[in-house]
């Protein structure tokens, strides 16, 4: 299964018509088919959690996330799953605010929405993101009681074929 699961993740990343095909829309109207794909991997805690202890997370956060970009207001708005930092399914709702800083670098803020089917986080969760190729980065940071913590997402990014 590993092996299968790598090799995936590597024609994903590299081949543009792997990508073309694993995640068309063709039947789909245009206005309803999403601009990009997210893939959720990974994520590492920093700082004090309180009670919790960091070491008590899980940190394999795998999902799917689907955005669809530049729609109204000229924002990006994203919906998806994963499984959070307690192995509970967590549903993901998102705007956010990309800018291009080179043909292949994005970077912007997220405004995000999480609601945890089990012990994990639910409420607004702000966050940083860059984007470069295929890959992302999602900065989240908060403060409670004067104690600083967060965690760095990481995952795949595909965006779509428009035809």
């Amino acid at each position: 299964m590993l092996r299968y699961s790598t090799a995936a993740c590597i024609a994903l990343t590299f081949c543009p018509a792997v990508q073309a095909e694993a995640f068309s829309f063709h039947n789909a109207p245009p206005s309803w088919r999403p601009d990009r794909f997210s893939i959720p991997l990974a994520c590492h805690h920093y700082g004090k959690w309180g009670a919790q202890k960091k070491n008590d997370f899980n940190e394999d956060n795998p999902g799917l996330i689907m955005t669809w970009e530049n729609r109204a207001l000229e924002l990006n708005y994203s919906i998806g799953a994963y499984k959070d930092s307690y192995s509970d399914t967590t549903t993901y709702l998102a705007v956010s605010q990309m800018w291009n800083i080179h043909p292949e670098l994005q970077a912007g803020i997220v405004a995000s929405y999480r609601n945890s089917d089990g012990n994990g986080f639910t409420g607004f969760a702000p966050s940083l993101q860059i984007i470069y190729r295929n890959f992302f980065l999602d900065i989240s940071h908060g403060v409670n009681n004067g104690d600083h913590f967060g965690a760095l997402g990481l995952g795949f990014t595909f965006p779509l074929r428009r035809d």
